[in-house]
């Protein structure tokens, strides 16, 4: 047991003690230091940098990665600003964050490239009755891989801008039988006569213009390319917001993908012209086969007046050989 002794005295004579026990309240407190201890330990293992500043903004605890970032340890830098530490971090967004949220005590989180550190850096800001509590971390790997699939949906939406009709992306869950797009080119405004990105973010701009009698046949086709993981290839019409009818074609590979699900890459063509075009020439064919069969029967009704003709001009030579002395003017003549 733990024991606090008091001493009573009058005019320096000693006159007596008492003891009090105190276990319970050194308990407690080892207690407290075992938990302050864990959660320096912990704070210090963490991979995000975790810094305590108090009112005026100085240094009251930093972890072991924190030390790492600064390059110093934190016995060298308690006591100090973090201007102090880095001077090149004045007057970035993170020195005004750390201005607002003393004045506002709320909560902010931001992201920020520091060009001495060469470091993206996520900060998360907490504030308290001491001061504010500062966890940072180094994302410069996930913000380059963010800048490199910037890029690269960059070049891609530039070559597939350049494609004639329209380059998509198409995700369909069957068993919810949910649908999405997880990429639309610019060349959908000309196929369907929208922003390509409403239709983007709302496919159903795309479901809504197809012909009634189509679109059964053009959804279980759909189904049917992602039950046989077979290529695509249908065509089927949509009513544009004037009234006129275009004709579409459409050819997807199909992916099959987690949970079941399915995505194809596909291109959408405007195939209206070759739609009239076919209807020209099947017009043409046609009329071509009734020309053969109007010369066929100009060519019988022919043959078959020609004989009668024959006829007539063999009696009117007999007349003309066996008549003629018999025959006045008038009758001569015809």
């Amino acid at each position: 047991k733990w024991y606090e002794e008091i001493k009573f005295s009058v005019d320096n004579d000693l006159i007596g003690w008492i003891f009090l026990d105190i276990s319970a309240r050194k308990a407690a407190e080892e207690t407290l230091q075992q938990y302050a201890t864990q959660l320096q330990n912990i704070l210090r293992s963490i991979s995000d940098a975790f810094v305590t500043l108090d009112e005026s903004g100085k240094f009251t605890y930093l972890n072991k990665k924190a030390e790492e970032i600064f390059g110093t340890q934190q016995k060298e830098l308690l006591g100090k600003t973090i201007l102090e530490v880095q001077p090149s971090w004045a007057e970035t967004a993170l020195d005004e964050a750390l201005v607002r949220v003393k004045r506002t005590h709320k909560v902010e989180v931001l992201e920020e490239y520091l060009p001495d550190n060469q470091s993206w850096f996520e900060f998360r800001l907490y504030p308290s009755e001491e001061g504010i509590s500062l966890f940072f971390l180094d994302i410069t790997d996930q913000k380059q891989a963010e800048i490199g699939l910037i890029e690269s949906e960059k070049k891609y939406r530039n070559i597939t801008d350049s494609v004639p009709g329209a380059v998509l992306r198409y995700h369909l869950d069957p068993k919810e039988g949910k649908d999405s797009l997880l990429f639309l080119s610019q060349g959908a405004e000309e196929v369907w006569g929208i922003p390509w990105e409403e239709a983007f973010h709302d496919l159903s701009k795309l479901w809504k213009p197809v012909i009634k009698e189509d679109f059964e046949g053009l959804k279980q086709s759909i189904f049917k390319s992602a039950e046989t993981m077979t290529y695509w290839d249908h065509q089927w019409r949509i009513r544009m917001s004037d009234g006129t009818i275009k004709w579409l074609n459409g050819k997807w590979i199909p992916t099959r993908v987690e949970n079941g699900e399915y995505v194809w890459d596909s291109i959408i063509l405007d195939i209206s012209e070759i739609k009239e075009a076919e209807k020209v020439r099947l017009f043409a064919k046609q009329m071509e086969r009734e020309n053969k069969e109007m010369e066929q029967f100009a060519y019988i009704a022919s043959h078959d007046l020609q004989e009668p003709l024959r006829t007539i001009q063999n009696f009117v030579m007999l007349l003309k050989e066996n008549y003629l002395q018999n025959l006045d003017v008038e009758g001569d003549l015809y």
